[in-house]
Protein backbone atom coordinates (compact mmCIF):
# COMPACT_ATOMS: atom_id res chain seq x y z
CA UNK A 1 0.00 0.00 0.00
CA UNK A 2 2.94 2.25 0.50
CA UNK A 3 4.01 1.89 -3.08
CA UNK A 4 0.43 2.60 -4.42
CA UNK A 5 -0.22 5.31 -7.46
CA UNK A 6 -3.45 7.02 -7.18
CA UNK A 7 -4.76 8.11 -10.48
CA UNK A 8 -4.67 11.51 -10.77
CA UNK A 9 -8.72 11.81 -11.04
CA UNK A 10 -9.69 8.93 -8.86
CA UNK A 11 -11.33 6.86 -12.15
CA UNK A 12 -9.24 3.84 -11.36
CA UNK A 13 -9.88 3.85 -7.79
CA UNK A 14 -13.86 3.96 -8.52
CA UNK A 15 -13.53 1.32 -11.26
CA UNK A 16 -11.42 -1.00 -8.44
CA UNK A 17 -14.25 0.18 -5.51
CA UNK A 18 -12.02 1.99 -3.37
CA UNK A 19 -14.16 4.63 -3.61
CA UNK A 20 -17.91 4.40 -3.95
CA UNK A 21 -19.47 6.53 -6.55
CA UNK A 22 -23.40 7.76 -7.07
CA UNK A 23 -25.84 10.10 -9.03
CA UNK A 24 -27.51 10.69 -5.75
CA UNK A 25 -27.46 10.26 -2.11
CA UNK A 26 -30.17 7.81 -2.64
CA UNK A 27 -28.17 6.02 -4.74
CA UNK A 28 -25.12 5.87 -2.32
CA UNK A 29 -27.02 4.91 0.67
CA UNK A 30 -28.61 1.72 -1.12
CA UNK A 31 -24.62 1.20 -2.50
CA UNK A 32 -23.41 1.31 1.49
CA UNK A 33 -26.42 -0.39 2.58
CA UNK A 34 -26.90 2.71 4.94
CA UNK A 35 -31.40 3.08 5.18
CA UNK A 36 -30.49 6.11 7.36
CA UNK A 37 -27.81 8.10 5.48
CA UNK A 38 -30.60 9.90 3.52
CA UNK A 39 -32.50 11.27 7.01
CA UNK A 40 -29.20 11.59 8.44
CA UNK A 41 -27.93 13.68 5.60
CA UNK A 42 -31.32 16.07 5.23
CA UNK A 43 -31.21 16.25 9.35
CA UNK A 44 -27.30 17.58 9.07
CA UNK A 45 -28.27 20.04 6.12
CA UNK A 46 -30.85 21.72 8.41
CA UNK A 47 -28.90 22.09 11.22
CA UNK A 48 -26.53 23.83 8.94
CA UNK A 49 -28.98 26.37 7.81
CA UNK A 50 -30.58 26.93 11.43
CA UNK A 51 -26.50 27.40 12.96
CA UNK A 52 -27.52 24.53 15.48
CA UNK A 53 -26.85 20.92 15.83
CA UNK A 54 -29.52 19.00 17.03
CA UNK A 55 -28.12 15.86 17.48
CA UNK A 56 -25.19 16.26 19.21
CA UNK A 57 -25.31 19.66 20.35
CA UNK A 58 -22.00 20.86 18.98
CA UNK A 59 -21.74 24.66 17.92
CA UNK A 60 -21.39 25.65 14.30
CA UNK A 61 -19.43 28.20 12.64
CA UNK A 62 -20.45 29.28 9.08
CA UNK A 63 -16.91 31.08 9.11
CA UNK A 64 -14.95 29.72 5.82
CA UNK A 65 -11.67 30.78 7.87
CA UNK A 66 -12.00 29.37 10.98
CA UNK A 67 -9.55 27.15 12.50
CA UNK A 68 -11.09 23.20 12.25
CA UNK A 69 -11.61 21.93 16.10
CA UNK A 70 -9.11 20.12 18.18
CA UNK A 71 -10.62 18.64 21.08
CA UNK A 72 -10.56 20.18 24.45
CA UNK A 73 -9.96 23.68 23.02
CA UNK A 74 -12.99 26.06 22.85
CA UNK A 75 -13.22 26.34 19.13
CA UNK A 76 -16.07 26.00 17.01
CA UNK A 77 -16.52 23.63 14.56
CA UNK A 78 -16.13 24.89 10.84
CA UNK A 79 -19.06 23.06 9.23
CA UNK A 80 -21.16 22.99 5.76
CA UNK A 81 -23.89 21.08 3.98
CA UNK A 82 -23.60 17.95 2.30
CA UNK A 83 -24.27 18.00 -1.13
CA UNK A 84 -27.70 15.62 -2.55
CA UNK A 85 -27.24 16.39 -6.01
CA UNK A 86 -24.78 14.25 -7.42
CA UNK A 87 -22.44 12.73 -8.23
CA UNK A 88 -21.60 11.77 -4.76
CA UNK A 89 -18.52 9.44 -3.15
CA UNK A 90 -17.66 7.66 -0.32
CA UNK A 91 -14.44 5.74 0.87
CA UNK A 92 -14.62 2.89 3.62
CA UNK A 93 -12.20 4.30 6.67
CA UNK A 94 -11.50 1.45 9.55
CA UNK A 95 -10.15 2.73 12.93
CA UNK A 96 -6.84 1.22 13.74
CA UNK A 97 -4.21 1.28 16.62
CA UNK A 98 -0.85 -0.46 16.33
CA UNK A 99 0.03 -3.00 18.92
CA UNK A 100 3.33 -2.30 20.82
CA UNK A 101 3.97 -4.98 23.38
CA UNK A 102 5.91 -4.41 26.32
CA UNK A 103 7.76 -1.00 27.57
CA UNK A 104 7.82 0.84 30.80
CA UNK A 105 6.19 -0.62 33.46
CA UNK A 106 2.73 1.30 34.49
CA UNK A 107 0.41 1.11 38.09
CA UNK A 108 -3.21 0.88 38.09
CA UNK A 109 -3.21 4.72 37.77
CA UNK A 110 -1.34 4.82 34.63
CA UNK A 111 2.18 5.89 36.40
CA UNK A 112 4.92 5.10 34.27
CA UNK A 113 6.97 3.23 36.98
CA UNK A 114 10.95 3.51 37.55
CA UNK A 115 13.26 0.62 38.15
CA UNK A 116 12.17 0.01 41.50
CA UNK A 117 8.64 -0.06 41.20
CA UNK A 118 8.30 3.72 42.21
CA UNK A 119 5.92 5.96 40.15
CA UNK A 120 8.30 8.59 38.23
CA UNK A 121 6.75 12.15 39.04
CA UNK A 122 4.63 13.85 36.62
CA UNK A 123 5.11 10.99 33.86
CA UNK A 124 2.04 9.12 33.07
CA UNK A 125 1.21 5.92 29.87
CA UNK A 126 -1.59 5.06 27.93
CA UNK A 127 -2.86 3.12 24.60
CA UNK A 128 -0.19 -0.10 24.33
CA UNK A 129 3.05 1.41 25.14
CA UNK A 130 3.67 -0.85 28.39
CA UNK A 131 0.62 -2.65 27.57
CA UNK A 132 -1.33 -4.94 29.92
CA UNK A 133 -0.59 -7.92 27.84
CA UNK A 134 2.80 -7.35 28.02
CA UNK A 135 4.92 -9.41 25.46
CA UNK A 136 2.08 -11.22 24.53
CA UNK A 137 0.59 -10.23 21.24
CA UNK A 138 -3.39 -10.23 21.76
CA UNK A 139 -5.35 -8.80 18.85
CA UNK A 140 -7.93 -7.32 18.69
CA UNK A 141 -8.07 -5.00 22.12
CA UNK A 142 -5.84 -2.06 20.85
CA UNK A 143 -8.65 0.36 20.70
CA UNK A 144 -10.36 -0.85 24.07
CA UNK A 145 -6.92 -0.01 25.78
CA UNK A 146 -6.26 2.87 24.11
CA UNK A 147 -9.04 4.43 25.32
CA UNK A 148 -8.94 2.53 28.79
CA UNK A 149 -6.04 3.95 29.48
CA UNK A 150 -6.17 7.02 28.11
CA UNK A 151 -9.00 7.81 29.80
CA UNK A 152 -7.24 7.03 32.87
CA UNK A 153 -3.97 8.62 32.45
CA UNK A 154 -5.58 11.53 31.74
CA UNK A 155 -8.06 11.44 34.83
CA UNK A 156 -4.85 10.99 36.88
CA UNK A 157 -2.66 13.55 34.91
CA UNK A 158 -5.37 16.08 35.65
CA UNK A 159 -5.50 15.96 39.02
CA UNK A 160 -1.78 16.57 38.97
CA UNK A 161 -0.20 20.06 40.63
CA UNK A 162 2.23 21.78 38.87
CA UNK A 163 5.49 20.99 39.49
CA UNK A 164 7.68 24.04 41.40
Amino acid sequence: REKYKWSADNSEEIRKGVIIKAETIEELAAKLNMPHLVETVKKWNADMKTGADTVFGRRIMKDPNAKVVFEGRDVDLLSAPIRLDGPVYAVKLVPVAYNCQGGPKKNAKCQVLDAYGDPIPHLYICGELGSMWTSVYQGASSNAECMIFGRIAGREAAKEKPAA
